[in-house]
């Protein structure tokens, strides 16, 4: 197979059952504006479960948080079921700023420990599941999972019954010089290149390319270091690094883990109420 778009193609199908075991612990995220019937229940984000400090949170993006202020969030927990997570979701930015603003854009919610205690293991991430020292390098690449709103809306003529449509995508990181571009550094973000005719679903096909809205929040994870087409055969897990923020015309911008976890840590070492909606900082 000489075609390199062909050799390109079947490289991301041995990817895809990865992408489909990091599809157990992420979530798409749905939207029921306050006072209004099941049935206009729709796609608003994606989002996935991690543990960490002995606590069990669900983690998406600031942007898609913000929703809560005229509805709730449901995400699917286990058996079809699609739960409202409760608690206070903490996040980064303001109410009122405007969304591109929040560059970090990482919100979370601690979930009950009844609901901890029913999710498999393989529905979550944990510390061994991700690396906080990963650095840029050319050959590395990265996966993103993810749930595209418009694949995902609900049927309003089939409440009881959701959609399954979930996309992966896997490049190389674009180097540190081009993330001025995007006004990030790579300290403190991914810029991972963006093809949208590579993208595929969960049954191993190119999908039309879709409207990225709805994969704010979802993993991003270090795939491996691609020297030849044996490290792809050869496979190890890969490990969670950031959490996707926003898709642009060229890059999937991801916040690093790092940041994540100092704000857990930041968060759950405070005595402040946690009833209240809380606005957090980090420094970049």
């Amino acid at each position: 197979m000489s075609n390199p778009a062909a050799i390109q193609i079947e490289n991301d199908k041995i990817i895809l059952p990865l992408a489909q075991e990091l599809l157990r612990k992420t979530r798409p995220v749905y939207f029921l504006p306050r006072g209004r019937p099941e049935s206009e229940l729709t796609t608003v984000g994606s989002g996935f479960f991690l543990r960490y400090l002995n606590r069990t949170v669900f983690v998406t993006a600031s942007h898609v948080a913000r929703e809560l202020q005229s509805g709730e969030l449901y995400v699917p927990t286990l058996e079809q079921k699609v739960e409202s997570l409760g608690g206070i979701f903490v996040h980064t930015g303001q109410r009122d700023q405007p969304e591109g603003e929040d560059r970090v854009d990482l919100a979370f919610v601690e979930v009950s420990g009844e609901l901890a205690a029913r999710l498999p293991r393989d529905n979550y991430f944990t510390m061994a599941d991700w690396d906080t020292t990963d650095g840029y390098h050319e050959k590395s690449s990265y996966l993103v999972c993810g749930w595209p709103a418009k694949r995902n809306q609900p049927n309003r003529r089939q409440p009881k019954s959701l959609p399954r449509a979930p996309i992966s995508y896997w490049d190389f990181s674009h180097p540190p010089a081009h993330y001025a571009k995007y006004g990030l550094s790579a300290q403190s973000h991914y810029a991972i290149r963006f093809d949208p005719k590579r993208v595929m679903d969960d049954q191993r096909r190119l999908t039309v390319p879709p409207h990225f809205r709805g994969m704010s929040g979802s993993p991003c994870c270090f795939l491996h270091r691609y020297a030849s087409r044996a490290d792809l055969l050869n496979l190890r897990v890969p490990k969670l690094v950031a959490v996707t923020i926003e898709v642009q015309k060229d890059a999937v911008v991801a916040t690093r883990l790092t940041i994540l976890l100092q704000l857990l840590s930041q968060h759950f070492a405070s005595p402040l109420d946690r009833t209240i909606a809380k606005s957090i900082t980090v420094n970049l």
